[in-house]
């Protein structure tokens, strides 16, 4: 085994000579570098060397394993950090969408009191911000353009006045049959999140007992077509097996017929 190392080269060594006295030593390296070794008057601890290398390669192997701790927490930190942000931009674009929506209301809502006073009233400048969809229809395409690992994360940074607001939307949501299942989900977070809140507030109780009744209408709808498509694809499935045997044993048939059929004989 290696007794002792001396650092020098720094990739492998070529060639080797001894000088002519014994006492010194002449490498080159294919590091293209040439080293020259003299011998000293120091002694040669066999298993002080040992000790020294083996103390080196636990320094080196320690060191190695503490980068790799921190390159992982530096890593989890900043995914961390970036689903975070992401949260917070999806929380401020959901107020962001319901301060958009109840706005675009009070302006239909005073247009057509306008309306009732004059009917050839001209109709206000639709929202840029809206993109040419009512204030309803936005708030629902920022609400489907939430991933859905951020949705209930965001949801959890809404103001209380803000989830009153966009709880009506969702009645809304629910009692045209649209997203119900997205929408669902949102309800029960929320009445799970703010329960007491909700149950407390008198101005929310007849919006909470329609989004009960909407979601339970919405979701027996959804189960019902499942329900259908199984049993669809169960007699399809069955069609299908029994097709299966009919050729299976059309075919069978026609091969027994095949073999007992005579042979012809020819003539010489």
């Amino acid at each position: 085994g290696i007794n002792a190392e001396y650092g020098g080269h720094k990739k492998e060594i070529w060639g080797l000579c001894i000088g002519h006295q014994g006492n010194t030593i002449f490498t080159a390296s294919h590091d293209f570098s040439i080293r020259i070794w003299q011998e000293t008057e120091e002694m040669l601890f066999l298993e002080e060397e040992k000790e020294n290398a083996m103390d080196e390669m636990f320094e080196s192997s320690v060191e190695r394993e503490a980068i790799t701790v921190v390159n992982d927490l530096e890593n989890e930190a900043s995914v961390t950090g970036k689903k975070r942000l992401e949260t917070l931009l999806a929380s401020e674009q959901i107020i962001e969408a319901v301060d958009l929506a109840d706005e675009e209301a009070a302006v239909e809502e005073e247009h057509q009191l306008v309306v009732k006073k004059k009917k050839d009233a001209p109709r206000p400048a639709p929202n840029p911000l809206l993109m040419g969809m009512t204030g309803s229809d936005y708030l629902m395409k920022i609400v489907k353009g939430i991933r859905g690992s951020d949705l209930e994360d965001s949801l959890l940074l809404l103001p209380f006045d803000t989830v009153i607001r966009l709880l009506s939307y969702l009645e809304k949501w629910l009692s045209l049959g649209r997203e119900v299942e997205l929408s669902s989900r949102i309800v029960f977070f929320l009445l799970k999140v703010h329960h007491n809140q909700l149950v407390n507030n008198s101005q929310v109780l007849k919006t909470l007992s329609n989004l009960a009744l909407y979601s339970r209408k919405g979701l027996q709808s959804i189960k019902d077509l499942i329900g259908l498509n199984m049993a669809a694809l169960q007699y399809y499935s069955q069609e299908v097996e029994i097709q299966s045997k009919f050729i299976t044993s059309e075919i069978a048939l026609k091969l027994a017929n095949k073999k007992k059929k005579p042979k012809k004989l020819k003539a010489f």
